[in-house]
């Protein structure tokens, strides 16, 4: 940003916890809890082309291979479900480890597999080769039942996303379908119209990935204004935040942001205790709201393939996350600190800054081109207010001083009125030195007209 309201962009840090290289290339990774109440998750899962790793977290991290997982398979969703159960998708089926070591398992019919699916709390949904929706709900006792109609999408699915379960409700109500023919679908899963399409939203390019959360939630002692989001990462490097109307499923109110060059992949991960989406593109952006604000800010980070929520004792809010052919364990850094970011007002473009490490001090150049400097523009009204009075004849010289004086005296806030431009050539420059600690400026030194500073570093002679 330039001029007045220049201010700079504070993004949230990433401190890494561990680092462990895998075995060949993981394409996917998730966290699960053998129980609802657990503190902390109990399970890493990590994909491969032809296997599942499954990682056990106590006081270190170890393979395991009594979980009940199939490990000679890819996986395309685990997660936990229910109260204490387990639940693994993969192309031939779905695998449901009940907390007694059960193991109820749903085979897909004649040649077809799963290719796509969703998970929540309660509900399952998979799309078979051909476009084909099958759903499955679980009852009072724990049981994944299959809905016995099914859906005929007429097109590839690429991706779909389910909403948690609302609290004190049996289901979700909606599912949303991303397809093949650059649209997303909202279907219901309401008992009374279960799998009927409710909306369509057209896009302009092929969708990748979809995430439904609700934000904008208030803080403790605040009335609950959440809204509910489908959030839609395009092939093309662009994230697209639709409002879902939680009654009728119809989406409104679209807004855009391009994130890089890379197709968008989304992962609801939780921060501060509420939902957020990080969105992996060629960078890694994390979504969220805060102090009654929406935030989309680039995280510093190496790039990301993959990532899921994850919680141990020495990482309470963190993310498991896949890079080339290694497992990250992450924190996000300081969010609070972040959150609370303050903008100081500069007079020109910051251009850049040093740290004193002495005093901790900032300093830092403004340029701008096309800009008079404070003297330049005083001496400019001083010459106009001069003509005034030099080109009114006689019987209007009296009425010319006055409009003059007042001329000279208005002061008109730039920040509304812009600031009168110099024309091509003309540069004005400062160096100011500040304080982000007490966010204050300690002293501001500025140059001629037409000097302008672009470098700036510390030398120490002795």
């Amino acid at each position: 940003s330039s001029g007045i309201n220049a201010e700079w962009p504070l993004r949230p840090g990433v401190s890494e916890m561990a680092v462990s290289d895998l075995p060949g290339s993981p394409n996917a990774v998730w966290t699960g809890r053998k129980s609802i109440h657990e503190e902390y998750d109990s399970y890493i899962i990590v994909s491969f082309v032809n296997a599942t790793l499954v990682l056990s977290i106590g006081e270190t991290v170890e393979e395991v291979t009594d979980s009940g997982f199939l490990g000679t398979t890819p996986t395309l969703s685990c997660s936990s479900i229910g109260n204490d159960a387990l639940l693994q998708i993969y192309p031939d089926g779905i695998r449901h480890i009940r907390s007694d070591r059960r193991i109820n398992e749903w085979k897909t019919p004649g040649k077809k597999y799963i290719v796509k699916c969703a998970v929540n709390q309660r509900q399952v949904v998979i799309a078979l080769t051909g476009g084909e929706l099958v759903y499955f709900e679980m009852d009072q006792t724990g049981q994944l039942n299959e809905y016995t109609e099914r859906k005929d999408m007429n097109s590839e699915v690429i991706c779909m996303a389910l909403p948690r379960v609302p609290p004190g409700e049996q289901r979700a109500r909606f599912l949303a379908v991303g397809l093949a023919d650059e649209t997303v679908r909202i279907i219901s899963l309401d008992t009374s119209d279960c799998l009927s399409p409710l909306s369509t939203q057209a896009l302009p390019a092929r969708p990748e990935s979809l995430c439904i959360v609700e934000m904008g939630q208030q803080e403790e002692g605040g009335t609950n204004s959440s809204t509910m989001f489908l959030n839609i990462g395009l092939s093309i490097g662009v994230l697209t935040r639709t409002v879902m109307d939680t009654v009728t499923g119809e989406l409104s109110d679209t807004r855009t942001r391009y994130l890089g060059t890379r197709a968008v992949k989304l992962f609801r991960i939780p921060v501060h205790g509420v939902d957020a989406v990080l969105a992996i593109s060629s960078r890694t952006w994390l979504s969220y709201f805060y102090q009654s604000r929406f935030h989309l800010s680039p995280l510093s980070y190496d790039t990301l393939e993959y990532a899921c929520g994850f919680s141990s004792e020495q990482c309470t809010q963190g993310v498991v996350a896949i890079s080339t052919n290694t497992l990250r364990i992450l924190a996000l850094e300081k969010l609070g600190a972040v959150f609370n970011q303050v903008t100081m007002p500069l007079k020109y473009t910051p251009r850049k800054f040093v740290i004193d490490e002495e005093s901790s001090n900032m300093i830092l150049i403004e340029t701008d081109h096309n800009t008079f400097t404070e003297n330049s523009k005083n001496q400019r009204k001083q010459q106009i207010a001069e003509e005034m009075v030099e080109t009114a004849d006689d019987e209007s010289k009296m009425e010319a001083a006055k409009l003059a004086e007042q001329f000279l005296s208005e002061d008109l806030p730039e920040e509304i009125f812009s600031s009168p431009k110099a024309g091509n050539g003309m540069w004005a420059s400062q160096i100011r030195i500040l304080s982000p600690i007490k966010q204050e400026t300690l002293e501001i030194i500025k140059f001629e007209q037409n000097e302008a500073a672009f470098s700036v570093c510390i030398c120490q002679f002795n």
